[in-house]
């Protein structure tokens, strides 16, 4: 008896159910009296690249079933383990330091926040790069720049959403920083290619160092997926 996959459905939250198939040449057949365990090809991604994911799902016979999605929405699990979709409710993951700054590496751009003397909250997006475990950023004289000289306390938030898949991160630190003056330093950051979007006069390199830093992750949701086994004759 050959088992394999004739038809699946992906049911999104929010899309309509029929507007979520794919054709069955998406999918593999499963090997001759093994489970048809298999996962979809992302809506945005055709071509699958199990490299991009890691070992999140498999399927008898071929590795080619993994979608194509950015690993860091997804959880981990070992290579002996599928992806079995369910409709349990998925629990937000709270990220080591580690998974914390690799995920930093992925991205170029946050928003720093800090307290006017006033009392106001001001937040702006900047772009940095990571010197070791200091974010770096640059600027020229105003607010932003007084409260680095005044030593006042800096949030930066950085995060990655994937609004189809209702699935995303966020990294939180908070930190003192300072103003980069040592030759040194600054020439290796420029080596890191901080470069700003617009010309700054008088440009400062700021170093945020991770005092704290705390992280979340709500993974891919599983959705749910339906499908059809038939017997060939």
């Amino acid at each position: 008896m050959d088992v394999g996959v004739r038809d699946a459905h992906l049911c999104i939250p929010g899309r309509p159910h029929h507007g979520n198939r794919w054709p069955s040449d998406h999918f593999r057949k499963a090997r001759p009296g093994g489970p048809a365990r298999f996962v979809t090809r992302a809506l945005r991604h055709p071509t699958p690249d199990p490299q991009r994911v890691g070992p999140v799902a498999s399927c008898p016979g071929s590795a080619s079933c993994c979608p194509r999605l950015p690993s860091f929405f997804l959880s981990t699990i070992d290579s002996d383990h599928s992806w079995v979709p369910t409709d349990r409710e998925r629990a937000i993951e709270n990220l080591d330091r580690d998974t914390c700054f690799a995920l930093l590496a992925t991205v170029s751009i946050g928003r720093v926040g800090w307290a006017t003397p006033e009392g106001h909250a001001m937040i702006l997006p900047v772009n940095f790069v990571l010197d070791g475990q200091t974010l770096v950023f640059s600027t020229c004289e105003g607010d932003k720049l007084d409260a680095v000289r005044e030593g006042r306390v800096l949030t930066f938030e950085v995060d990655a959403v994937e609004p189809a898949f209702q699935a995303g991160w966020s990294v939180l630190v908070v930190g003192v920083a300072q103003a980069i003056t040592s030759a040194e330093q600054i020439h290796r950051i420029e080596r890191l290619h901080l470069a700003p979007w617009v010309p700054l006069p008088d440009r400062v390199f700021v170093g945020l160092p991770a005092t704290e830093i705390a992280g979340r992750r709500l993974p891919l949701h599983p959705g749910k997926i339906t499908y059809v086994r038939h017997t060939d004759p």
